[in-house]
């Protein structure tokens, strides 16, 4: 075998390598009485590209068998013919043993096959981490049983559940039994697909899953119950007003009309869990839900829930009739109804008026004296106390943000809604499913101080607390008047006539960083990722949802490709004597030429101004409107109110700017401004065109970043601002993060969308000088080498295995120490694996036997050009049009999830996340 590096290809048993390929065998123990697992053999199909489902009788993936390996490995064994005939509920398909393929007979789709023995190491023996956990109360289900029917106990709380969701719309019905239906293959196809909408919704409520009916026969319960309903399957008897699916209904009278009798007499009703999301009229000829509005950029006045609760909790009453949300809000009716109607639960809809009325009720137990629940924050009720206490010192909450408050309503989508409409609201519930009265505090959050790790920071003082960034603010506990932060700055945002809300960290160093630059008049805002710290946290991603939005400084709005619009705020901390704040020193500025911007005071070959920032800044904060000054040649005069610098000879206007000091590290080493001795005037030419409306023609440069022959020597030194301090000999260090640190979060913001039910355990910070240089200057030689564009640096995943972590740190990751699971991953070049999916990476981590925790990297990666790979490329491949090399061998150019990459030094090891 000699040093060649060597992968394994299972499917034709070889082993291949660049020079050779090596055949490769086999061998397990004889067969005995007992067979042992390493010989048991399991078969699988591919359902989807990387995607290998077992093939067994309660059904894999998309397809539901009446074959399991046990039968096929029999046939494999005793067959003389290379193929075999499997009927499968009507269907048949043919298993050919020498292709390996699973052909289905009408519709000849190909599925490849393998034949691998059972899992019986200890370290692949872990459970698949796409599997869906089942439910808690469910009783054992034997192996090889589709599903089990339990019958309730009548004196349990899931029987009256039941009962009472029955008894709220039919008052005459006899139970005559209820039973649980446990099937663990439609259980947990349901909740990927609540995964799935989540994901594309943005928002687990949305998903909006509810307990709804449908009547049935109970001559077909039992294919239900294998195989959920299927109208095409189960009866016509709904027909298909509203559409050619199957029914639900919230109404228990409507769906028992549909039930037939049995011979006994009795009928047979489904109580089943529905994932409703977004919801639209239909009609018969609909045979699947049509575009929806949001995704399909059709109708931009789509109502949202949150939007409704908005509007309604202004109103006197906290309701309003449709006629006036279609006048004042442009509101359509049918689009109000579809709200009230897809969410009961917050609102309730009387005729043609539409009310705010969630479903919410206080705990009986917290309320009352000594004041405890057992279910603590797990409690379905509101822990609030609706009297004021007396004693010095109390336990309980008087806050809406405690949990499980905040559950609670965020759920209902009211963490916006202010407090003293929060506790008029529950007044108003109890008083109409009470008849009495009962009368809450206004107790908003004066108790404590704002902090930008929260949402909400409309504070009274639009300004951040010193103490709070620089030490510890004696207001803490008593509520400060400022917005505590652990920096000078943060930038807000909020919709007309509604509060204040802090951007995220990520957002706001963004902004900072652009704001700081005089010549960046508008910018992007980068994306929200998924909270999952606080429940409130998601007011932020209501408000701006998944769209793009970019800031105008000017005007200090930001707009969306919809036309919406919010307004934008940069606090910065209170000013201090003999204190100088970078972020709260602000430098005027006014315009040479397009992008070129010079701080007043600046020196110039033969022009000498009487006014330098300071003095600008000074007239500013006094409340004037205008100042003036002059320089040796002409007479000026500074408007504040159109920021405009005005020569009061020739009458000709520039624009001025005021912008923070830059404070950043990167700003510091890297800001151009013009040289001091530029020939640049700031009046027009004192020739005789003393009128010009055009400033003079300049030989001034441009400041232009440095060219990428010029950055190399920076690029060894310039390291990122996070980093800690290191040796002159130190080679790597690890950081370990702390879990209350902006990076800690953004990292753990960014994994958390395909962790699905892992933790993360910790996360460590890879600083190595070498690999972090080799990095940069590569990213700097490849729009030269390749002759395209400037690479695309993305964050993407990669899973490994705790014995090769140690040689990944100090020389990178290539395909010779990249974990045992890579082996035979060739299918789209012969390179090191990355994925857009943490799930997807995570199914190469193989768990640690000591500890049982997997290992997963977030990776820096210069994407660059792009083409799909194949088994046979050990480089990317020149592109046939032009002959430029690509940079990237990908699965799908036009969205790609999986990338190879051949050079080491075009990607960077940047964090080690330990999950369990």
């Amino acid at each position: 075998m000699g040093q060649h590096v060597l992968s394994s290809d299972f499917d034709k048993m070889l082993l291949v390598s660049i020079e050779k390929n090596l055949q490769l065998r086999r061998l397990c123990v004889e067969a005995g009485e007992d067979p042992a697992p390493a010989r048991t053999f399991l078969w699988y199909y591919e359902q989807r590209p990387d995607e290998w489902v077992q093939l067994e009788h309660q059904g894999a993936g998309d397809l539901i068998n009446n074959f399991n390996s046990t039968y096929i490995e029999k046939k494999y064994i005793e067959s003389t013919s290379q193929s075999i005939t499997l009927n499968n509920v009507g269907d048949k398909y043919c298993l050919n043993f020498s292709t390996m393929t699973l052909t289905h007979n009408d519709t000849q789709r190909i599925h490849h096959v393998r034949r691998r023995p059972k899992p019986h190491l200890k370290e692949n023996s872990t459970v698949d981490p796409t599997v869906v956990n089942l439910p808690n109360h469910w009783e054992p289900i034997t192996e090889g049983v589709f599903y089990r029917l339990i019958t309730l106990a009548t004196f349990s709380e899931e029987y009256t559940t039941l009962r009472e969701l029955l008894l709220n719309s039919i008052s005459h019905l006899t139970i005559s039994k209820v039973e649980r239906i446990q099937n663990p293959f439609l259980w947990r196809a349901f909740q990927n697909k609540i995964h799935a909408l989540t994901t594309l919704n943005n928002d687990r409520r949305e998903v909006n899953v509810r307990h709804l009916f449908h009547g049935t026969r109970h001559d077909v319960l039992k294919l239900i119950c294998a195989d959920n309903l299927d109208w095409r399957l189960h009866g016509s008897n709904s027909g298909h007003k509203y559409g050619r699916g199957s029914y639900f209904t919230p109404d228990a009278t409507k769906a028992l009309s549909y039930c037939h009798r049995d011979p006994e007499g009795k009928r047979y009703l489904l109580v089943a869990q529905v994932a409703v999301g977004t919801t639209v009229e239909g009609n018969s000829s609909m045979t699947r839900p049509p575009l929806n509005p949001i995704t399909g950029q059709a109708n931009r006045t789509f109502l949202r829930p949150r939007k409704l609760v908005e509007v309604l909790s202004t109103k006197p009453h906290l309701s309003t009739t449709l006629l006036h949300l279609w006048q004042k809000h442009n509101f359509q009716p049918s689009g109000v109804r579809r709200v009230a109607f897809t969410y009961p639960r917050v609102f309730h809809l009387e005729e043609e008026v539409v009310k705010l009325r969630p479903m919410v009720t206080l705990c009986p137990y917290y309320s009352s004296n000594p004041g405890s629940c057992d279910l603590a924050d797990e409690c379905q009720n509101l822990h609030y106390l609706h009297d004021v206490c007396t004693g010095d010192v109390c336990y309980r909450s008087h806050d809406w943000d405690d949990q499980p408050n905040s559950r609670i309503l965020y759920n209902l989508f009211l963490e916006g809604v202010a407090n003293d409409v929060l506790c008029k609201m529950v007044q108003l519930v109890m008083q109409e499913s009470e008849g009495e009265a009962r009368v809450l505090p206004r107790s908003g959050r004066s108790s404590a101080s704002l902090w930008t790790l929260y949402p909400d920071g409309d504070v009274p003082e639009p300004e951040i607390c010193y103490d709070s960034v620089e030490g510890l603010c004696d207001r803490e506990s008593t509520g400060c008047q400022r917005l505590h932060a652990t920096r000078h700055y943060q930038f807000q945002v909020r919709e007309e006539g509604g509060r204040w809300q802090n951007l995220q960290d990520s957002q706001v160093d963004a902004l900072e960083r652009s704001y700081c630059d005089p010549s960046q008049e508008s910018v992007q805002v980068p994306p929200l990722y998924p909270v999952s710290y606080h429940p409130s946290q998601h007011i932020l991603q209501q408000l701006m949802g998944q769209d793009t939005w970019e800031v105008q400084f000017n005007t200090n709005t930001l707009t969306n490709s919809s036309g919406e619009i919010l307004w934008l705020r940069r606090l910065c901390t209170e000013e201090k004597e003999d204190t100088e704040v970078p972020a709260r020193t602000f430098i005027w500025y006014f315009s040479v030429e397009d992008d070129i911007w010079l701080p007043f005071g600046t020196p110039c070959e033969d022009v000498k101004s009487s006014v330098n920032s300071e003095e600008i800044e000074s007239n500013y904060k006094n409340g004037d409107e205008v100042m003036y000054f002059a320089t040796s040649r002409s007479t000026y005069t500074i408007n504040f109110v159109t920021m405009t610098q005005t020569n009061d000879q020739s009458g000709y206007q520039r624009e001025i700017r005021r912008r923070p000091k830059p404070h950043f590290q990167h700003e510091r080493n890297t800001t151009t401004l013009l040289s001091p001795t530029c020939h640049y005037d700031e009046s027009p030419s004192s020739s005789s065109n003393d009128n010009d409306e055009e400033p003079p023609t300049t030989p001034s440069p441009t400041p232009r970043a440095p060219s990428p022959s010029n950055q190399d020597s920076n690029l060894e030194t310039s390291f990122p601002e996070t980093w800690e301090e290191m040796g002159p000999k130190e080679a790597v260090r690890l950081k370990s993060l702390n879990p209350y640190t902006s990076e800690y979060k953004e990292v753990a913001e960014l994994l958390e969308p395909g962790l699905h039910n892992r933790s993360v355990m910790g996360i460590k910070r890879v600083q190595n000088r070498q690999l972090w240089s080799d990095f940069q200057r590569r990213c700097s030689e490849m729009p030269d080498k390749y002759k395209g564009p400037e690479p695309t640096v993305r964050q993407l995943f990669h899973g490994t295995t705790k014995d090769v972590l140690s040689k990944i740190l100090k020389k990178n990751l290539d395909r010779t120490h990249q974990g045992r699971s890579y082996g035979n991953k060739t299918r789209y070049g012969r390179g090191t694996y990355f994925f857009s999916n943490v799930n997807r990476a995570l199914r190469h981590s193989t768990p640690d036997t000591a500890d049982d925790h997997c290992y997963l990297l977030v990776i820096l990666v210069a994407i660059g050009a792009v083409t799909k790979g194949d088994p046979s490329m050990v480089d990317p491949p020149p592109d046939p049009d032009d002959d430029i090399t690509f940079d990237t061998t990908v699965d799908d150019p036009d969205g790609p999830t999986v990338y190879v990459k051949y050079d080491k030094a075009e990607y960077y090891p940047q964090y080690i996340v330990t999950v369990m």
